[in-house]
């Protein structure tokens, strides 16, 4: 069973693309996801499922997507490890670019 963390793009802003979050939960589970996890209206999940291949479980999501709701979101698929280490990548980044600024700013 491998973890992902879904990133739906699009829904839920400016009133368009509406995704109730237990609607979206629902849809999941009915896709063989299991503990699925929505982060308020946001559209980024954590789930479990079977399938290891992103492709093949992205294209499931917004096929689904579609049927359901009416639209085909842009999605971002990533396992949770990948994920934690784009977050550690980024976090990195935004603390040496805030010492450098902050030098920057002490140096005016």
């Amino acid at each position: 069973m491998s973890s992902w963390v879904v990133l739906l793009r699009g829904i839920n802003v400016g009133g368009k693309n509406i995704v109730p979050m237990k609607q979206l939960s629902e849809m999941l589970v009915g896709l063989d996801c299991q503990n699925v996890q929505t982060y308020i209206q946001s559209g980024n999940v954590l789930l479990q499922h079977h399938e290891s291949n992103s492709q093949t479980l992205s294209k499931q999501i917004v096929e689904q997507m579609e049927q359901s709701f009416g639209f085909k979101p842009h999605i971002l698929l990533l396992t949770l490890t990948r994920f934690e280490c784009a977050t550690a990548l980024i976090r990195n980044m935004v603390n040496d670019l805030a010492g450098n600024f902050c030098l920057s700013c002490c140096k005016v």
